[in-house]
């Protein structure tokens, strides 16, 4: 009998820093209802819809900027929605890299194309 593992990768195989991403929305665009869309378990609004193949990348960067600073632009968007992504602890790759070597891996993730 073949086994499989199946990850999710946001806050399970890759560390996520939800603080740090509040602060780059805020220092970055300027946009303060980030907290009303982030949250630790399930994502809200334009961002939940982003990550649920609602709207476009550029749908949600276009909705994001239009309550931003003015002037900012869709790169910012971008590195902002980055700081949330701290990397693989080691120890998690290394647990992942034995499991491979015996059954095959599959990873969920969101549609976030961001």
């Amino acid at each position: 009998m073949t086994s499989a593992y199946v990850f999710d990768i946001g806050g399970v195989l890759i560390d996520l820093d939800l603080e740090a991403c509040i602060r780059a929305f805020r220092q970055n665009l300027g946009f303060g209802r980030i907290t009303e869309l982030l949250d630790p378990c399930h994502q809200k609004g334009i961002y939940g819809d982003l990550e649920a193949g609602k709207l476009s990348a550029d749908e949600f960067r276009a909705r994001i900027l239009s309550e931003s600073r003015p002037g900012s632009r869709p790169e910012e968007v971008d590195r902002s929605m980055a700081a949330l992504l701290t990397g693989m602890n080691p120890h998690t790759a290394e647990v992942v890299r034995a499991l491979v070597g015996r059954d095959p891996p599959y990873l969920l993730s969101n549609n976030n194309p961001i």
